[in-house]
């Protein structure tokens, strides 16, 4: 009888990582879509990843008891993942941007 369970158990463990990734990269897809369209800038995965790990506490409890009417928890929450998972802002400009700037410059000069 000991050895039906284990597979049992087993799958129950994949599936159920399968299940929460899957959800995990559709809350991301979804985040990094409207994250684009408001703020024009990209979310790191990884990051994201790594924030929402740290914040999953906070989700769980709102889920485990969402009679406690605590959605600002969990907004707050997923806004403080966004915030630590923004790609930073360059400095400097790529080489592309800077020909592109030189090229507006010399155009500007000319006339």
């Amino acid at each position: 009888m000991n050895n039906i369970k284990k597979p049992h158990y087993l799958n129950c463990l994949i599936y159920g990582k399968l299940i929460v990734i899957t959800i995990m990269n559709c809350l991301y897809s979804h985040l990094f879509v409207i994250v684009f369209e408001v703020m024009g800038r990209q979310l790191s995965y990884m990051r994201f990843m790594k924030n929402f790990k740290e914040e999953l506490e906070t989700l769980l409890r709102f889920l485990l008891n969402p009679c406690s009417g605590n959605i600002f928890l969990i907004i707050a929450a997923i806004s403080r993942v966004i915030k630590s998972s923004l790609i930073d802002k360059r400095k400097r400009l790529t080489t592309e941007e800077s020909i592109a700037l030189m090229g507006l410059n010399l155009n500007k000069a000319m006339n």
